[in-house]
């Protein structure tokens, strides 16, 4: 286990590249100059989340909270809203992903859960700039959620949007944020490595943030991946690593898989053995001893209802990722399509053909980190959450209405 003092970098291999679905698209009306990001650094999460937060969309926005566990730079609902619908979006290196709920007597009911493969970091290395054709993918994909959000009564300019690592590390990150605003009326909030770690945490902890608790995250992703710790009051500390399921497809495994996609146990070996060389934990195990351990992300979602668990094991993956690594990229397509409902299909973002072949494609890389996170902080099993970060950002818009 390696123990990372505060304020440490923790950057990707070099000429680590971000992949995604192929699709044809138009280019962006404007080619933006590229401008440099810092890339996410461990720190304490006692910092001022979202300091500097800015915005040109016209919305009015929620002042920043000195207290870690809050986030800020989500809209403030409108004076008056009456709606009980309630829309967010998270905009991440692999997918666009968008919630819409609605408030009821009895609870929080699920209106929308939908994920869209758009690819944003395909071939996209840690400071170069994001493509012309992956940003337009992205604003497609943006503008549909927007559409969809209005049918169900929510306005653009009450949807919450975050992005995380290939906006953060992207030398021109900042000038696609301006694109967004501009093209499609939304204002996205690009998340530290610490910010992404805090609203992982409670979006995984959902409504447990109202029981009395130790709890930690865990939220991987194809950029990066966070571990968080805390209690039901908030976060304590969090941090990121800049490794994602992406860095390690592109990198590690498509170079040396064979023609069909096959992944043989020796190739699986070499994946666990650059990760516990290039990805090591943005915390140390002994901060996570003790606490309830919940997953969050596209990855513990499609377990969760592949193998009808709620918590799963070190074991279980493994026997899945050697199942999946033992099929070709074409076969694990209907593999992870096989006896899901239409509606676990949009949320997992496999209803279609192209977009299963994605997810199969990625998956055994996706398992390969979760089993690596697992042995570097020394447990064999972690509870699946059924909450994210974009229900975090409605449960705190609504809050604050």
């Amino acid at each position: 286990m390696i123990h990372l003092p505060k304020k440490t970098t923790i950057t990707p291999p070099p000429a680590a590249a971000q992949v995604g679905a192929d699709q044809t698209t138009t280019t962006p009306t404007t080619s933006p100059p590229s401008l440099p990001l810092a890339v996410a650094t461990t720190t304490g999460a006692q910092q001022k989340l979202l300091d500097n937060a800015s915005s040109k969309a016209p919305v009015a926005q929620v002042p920043v909270q000195d207290r870690a566990g809050k986030t800020a730079g989500i809209h403030a609902l409108r004076a008056g809203k009456k709606s009980d619908t309630f829309a967010a979006i998270d905009l991440g290196s692999s997918s666009a992903k968008m919630l819409v709920l609605q408030r009821t007597s009895s609870g929080w009911r699920t209106v929308v859960d939908q994920k869209i493969g758009c690819a944003l970091g395909k071939d996209v290395e840690n400071g170069k700039p994001i493509p012309a054709a992956n940003q337009q993918r992205a604003v497609d994909a943006l503008k549909a959620f927007v559409a969809t959000a209005a049918e169900h009564g929510v306005d653009v300019k009450d949807i919450p949007m975050i992005t995380t690592a290939v906006v953060r590390n992207a030398s021109n990150g900042a000038d696609f944020v301006k694109w967004v605003s501009a093209e499609v009326g939304l204002a996205p909030k690009v998340l530290t490595g610490d910010e992404e770690a805090d609203i992982g945490y409670r979006g995984a902890l959902g409504t447990l943030l109202q029981t009395p608790g130790r709890y930690a995250s865990l939220d991987l992703g194809g950029g990066s991946f966070q571990l968080a710790v805390g209690t039901d009051k908030g976060l304590e500390d969090g941090g990121s690593t800049q490794i994602g399921s992406n860095i390690i497809l592109d990198t590690m495994i498509n170079p040396r898989a064979d023609q069909d996609g096959h992944v043989d146990d020796a190739l699986f070996r070499y994946v666990d053995a650059e990760l516990d060389r290039s990805a090591p934990m943005p915390l140390d195990a002994a901060l996570l001893a003790g606490r309830t351990l919940l997953a969050t992300g596209g990855v513990s979602k499609f377990l969760k209802v592949q193998l009808s668990k709620e918590v799963v094991t070190r074991a279980d993956i493994d026997v899945l990722r050697r199942q999946l690594g033992a099929l070709s990229v074409a076969d694990r397509s209907a593999f992870v399509q096989l006896n899901k409902t239409d509606a676990q299909k949009e949320a997992l973002g496999i209803g279609t053909t192209p977009g299963a072949v994605d997810y199969g494609k990625k998956l055994p890389a996706s398992l390969s980190l979760l089993m690596h996170i697992l042995d570097g902080i020394g447990v064999t099993e972690v509870k699946v959450s059924s909450t994210d970060s974009r229900h975090a950002l409605i449960y705190s818009a609504q809050t604050r209405g």
